[in-house]
């Protein structure tokens, strides 16, 4: 059974009540605003799955990355209109137009009128997505 005693070795992330295929993990929000998980004991078998699966747990044998320095990219679009029409600088649109040069699919997401999220896949530059969602043009 997963106890977090030090709430900085919760990342909040869910794993564990996601894994929990008895419903004994529930997320109690703190005063900051933070997710922890919460166990039932009446519910909770003590199976070990959550503890498993916390990669706060296991950080050291996730940590697979034989880099010594990351690899980073940045890019920003060159057409000023989209930087400025964007929220990542224009690298979504600058990577979706090459994709769609190439023949290929751009999926994504928006948010519908009740601020859920659907997701889409588009082979057109200029497809709006219809049915109560946002629309997204891509601009040229």
């Amino acid at each position: 059974m997963i106890q977090i005693t030090d709430k900085s070795k919760c990342c909040g992330c869910n794993a564990c009540g996601d894994v929990c295929t008895h419903k004994a993990i529930t997320f109690k929000t703190d005063i900051e605003g933070f997710w922890y998980p919460e166990v039932d004991k009446n519910k909770c078998t003590d199976c070990g799955l959550c503890e498993k699966v916390c990669p706060n747990l296991h950080s050291e044998e996730l940590k697979k990355n034989d880099f010594e320095i990351p690899v980073c990219y940045a890019a920003i679009h060159k057409n000023i209109e989209v930087r400025f029409d964007s929220t990542s600088g224009g690298a979504f649109t600058a990577l979706a137009e090459y994709v769609y040069k190439q023949g290929g699919y751009v999926g994504g997401a928006v948010y519908n009128e009740d601020w859920s999220v659907s997701q889409f896949l588009s082979a057109n530059i200029f497809r709006a997505v219809s049915m109560d969602f946002i629309s997204l043009f891509v601009k040229p």
